[in-house]
């Protein structure tokens, strides 16, 4: 009666370290519509298709809102702004990126302007994903930052695909919620 009891014991937890350890996908692309599925072992989950296309609007005239002046508890935001960092790196420490791929074609009416406007891109996209690639080891990757002198809209489409556990998810959420472990 025991040794049945042992071996039951033995399964359910055999089957349950099986499942906390199964990896989970998180695929997020946008390329005019954003995308998010998410593959749990066998199963593929799409968990968002928005329809409705993403507009930028680019209105320089429009006029700008007052802001209203309020104060500030500078304790309270450097304080929130600790807890925010260490969530997000958590996060990132917990989380691999299997595949990065970013895309942005810039263009603008005037070739002066598309011209700026690829410097100031290149300067921040390449040095930040760099960054990225180097500190996660990403091995499938594709960045690319081109001007279009031709079309004037600025267009970029993004894929990643994050991959974890299940117990690398519930450590986050605890420590997200429950303080340090």
């Amino acid at each position: 009666m025991y040794k049945i009891m042992l071996i039951l014991i033995i399964l359910f937890v055999s089957f349950a370290l099986i499942f906390f350890l199964l990896p989970v996908n998180l695929i997020l692309k946008y390329d005019k519509k954003i995308e998010c599925i998410l593959r749990f072992g066998f199963l593929k989950i799409n968990l968002n298709k928005f329809e409705n296309k993403l507009k930028i609007n680019d209105n320089s005239n429009n006029t700008q809102k007052k802001i209203k002046k309020s104060k500030i508890n500078i304790k309270k935001s450097l304080k929130l702004a600790k807890l925010f960092k260490n969530i997000f790196v958590q996060i990132i420490r917990k989380i691999k990126i299997k595949e990065l791929n970013f895309v942005l074609n810039i263009g603008q009416e005037d070739a002066y302007y598309t011209a700026v406007r690829y410097g100031q891109a290149c300067a921040v996209v390449y040095p930040l994903f760099r960054f990225i690639i180097l500190k996660k080891k990403i091995k499938k990757y594709k960045i690319s930052v081109n001007p279009n002198f031709n079309i004037f809209k600025t267009k970029f489409c993004f894929k990643i695909n994050l991959r974890s556990n299940l117990l690398s998810m519930i450590v986050i959420i605890l420590k997200i919620f429950g303080g340090n472990l």
